[in-house]
């Protein structure tokens, strides 16, 4: 009988060392086209509101966001390792190639080591993955988690340690509902499942995980910053029928903007990312078709269905009533995706027809690959912040628009990158200073404020509160006056906004360049 069972075993040992092998690649490969000019780009105001929320954060019940997980969590990185732009973002490169190594657990779960290569093969290369990895975001780590909490969740159901494993998915779980709204509709598919799929026995041995998770979720509703979160969704517009496609471009290619809102990724050429698009679409639905035939698969099948489109579709429901649809937000399902179609590829019999088809899949990849470090839609605040500091002089004034573009602007203008962000209230765009909030902002002798950004107010109260902080200002007396203007202000506004100052200065220069136009104005 051992002689028998010998020749499995090894075969066994052989099959999981080839799959180790394979997986260490995969892995090595996604962390260097993640580390792979980090610290290149200069970093834009997203990711220095990452920089300031963590710098300013004091404890899990602060008032500084509705997501305080991440923010704390850099706040720890940022004390250890500094601000500089490859050091906060190197956190995303980690948790990034981290959810590589899950997410091939996690194929391995449903349907063994050859779907769980494919499925860390596609994370790897995925581009819109890539980019977030690169960013000093929540992104990164938040699909890590839900990756974790799903990897948990299935190995409970098939009886792996379940005790240990359900417990473990409820810690994991309490995490995400601390990490972001879009985070806990992931994970409110789970409960779905077990109470609308599984047997009366096994709903029992959930029902105190998720009285644990409802306490958290309680807890989140309690203490966070519910007039942020409205106050961040002023901007979003109505999702319309193009949304949906565009999921599903984002999750194959990085679509057309990486799921970001104010950015145009330029293709010399849209073919090779079309044929991408439609190969994966392919395999997606043969996924799916695959999954739901098999019999000790269908339900594991519905319950990725619902990982990939109940988040999509709550957010669509809920953009009925207050437009909430982003779609970097769904980048919690994209795990779900390349999960299904790896198992649409993998259910190809042929060895040599996957290796082939892996293959046109990662020629065709390149191209888009290349754009994310070929091209950068963000406004080039350090470039412009150092013309304005080998130009600017003691006593001189800057005006800066939008006021969301003051964060970069103050990261790149501070002795110290980030320094200058220490006490800065980004949504009132003021340093505060013993419990007062002043829009004035005082940084190396030079006197700066921020014009408002647009947040859903209208053009004529930005235009009021823009002429009442410009009067303030030049109530101040300043000889030089500096304006500032990125290309979220608009140019009708920016016109604006210098004719103003020009009742009372003069106009010296004008330069325009890298997302910034820069006006000096001397006292008349």
């Amino acid at each position: 009988m051992n002689l028998i069972k010998l020749p499995t075993v090894v075969s066994e040992k052989r099959s999981a060392g080839r799959a180790g092998f394979f997986l260490f690649l995969i892995m090595a490969f996604g962390f260097a086209v993640r580390i792979f000019h980090l610290g290149h780009k200069e970093l834009w105001c997203d990711e220095v509101s990452s920089v300031t929320l963590a710098r300013n954060a004091y404890n899990i019940f602060s008032a500084l966001s509705y997501k305080p997980l991440y923010f704390l969590f850099l706040k720890f990185w940022i004390y250890f390792f500094g601000m500089a732009e490859f050091a906060v973002r190197l956190p995303s490169v980690i948790f990034g190639t981290a959810t590589i190594f899950v997410i091939y657990k996690l194929g391995q779960e449903i349907s063994g080591r050859k779907a769980g290569l494919i499925a860390a093969f596609l994370l790897s290369i995925s581009c819109f993955h890539i980019y977030q990895s690169q960013q000093a975001r929540h992104f990164t780590l938040m699909v890590l988690l839900i990756c974790l909490s799903y990897l948990c969740f299935i190995r409970a159901l098939k009886g792996k340690d379940a005790v240990l494993n359900r417990w473990l998915n409820g810690g994991v779980n309490v995490l995400l509902v601390f990490m972001h709204p879009y985070a806990l509709a992931g994970v409110l598919v789970q409960p779905f499942f077990v109470y609308g799929f599984l047997e009366r026995k096994v709903k029992l041995e959930w029902v105190r995980v998720h009285i644990v998770m409802a306490v958290a979720v309680a807890l989140w509703l309690l203490f966070s910053e519910k007039g942020e979160m409205y106050y961040n969704t002023l901007w979003i517009t109505g999702p319309g029928w193009e949304a949906i496609p565009e999921v599903f471009q984002t999750f194959s290619y990085g679509g057309l903007r990486y799921g970001l809102w104010d950015y145009k990724v330029i293709f010399g050429s849209l073919l090779p990312v079309n044929i991408l698009f439609l190969l994966y679409c392919f395999f997606l639905v043969r996924g799916v078709n695959f999954g739901l035939r098999m019999r000790d698969r269908s339900r594991l099948m519905i319950l990725m269905l619902g990982w990939l489109l109940l988040p999509m579709a709550g957010a669509l429901l809920v953009s009925i009533v207050r437009p909430v649809f982003l779609v970097k937000h769904l980048i919690i399902s994209l795990p779900a995706f390349c999960l299904i179609v790896a198992l649409g590829i993998a259910s190809l019999r042929s060895f040599q027809s996957i290796m082939f088809l892996l293959s046109i899949v990662f020629l065709l990849n390149i191209y888009p690959l290349m754009n994310i470090y070929a091209q950068d839609a963000h406004i080039h605040w350090r470039e412009n912040v150092l013309f304005l500091k080998d130009n600017i002089r003691e006593g001189d004034a800057v005006v800066v628009s939008t006021g969301t573009d003051l964060l970069p602007f103050l990261y790149y203008f501070g002795d110290t990158p980030g320094k200058a962000l220490y006490g800065y209230d980004k949504y009132f765009y003021c340093r505060k200073s013993d419990g007062t909030c002043s829009p004035f902002i005082y940084e190396t002798s030079h006197l700066i404020i921020g014009i408002p950004h647009d947040m859903g107010q209208g053009p004529e109260a930005i235009r009021r509160i823009a002429r009442e902080r410009l009067d303030a200002l030049m109530s101040r007396k300043p000889m030089v006056i500096w304006l500032m203007a990125g290309r979220w202000t608009g140019q009708s506004r920016e016109q604006d906004f210098a004719a103003y100052l020009g009742r009372s200065y003069r106009l010296v220069f004008k330069k325009a360049g890298s997302g910034v136009t820069t006006y000096k104005f001397e006292k008349i």
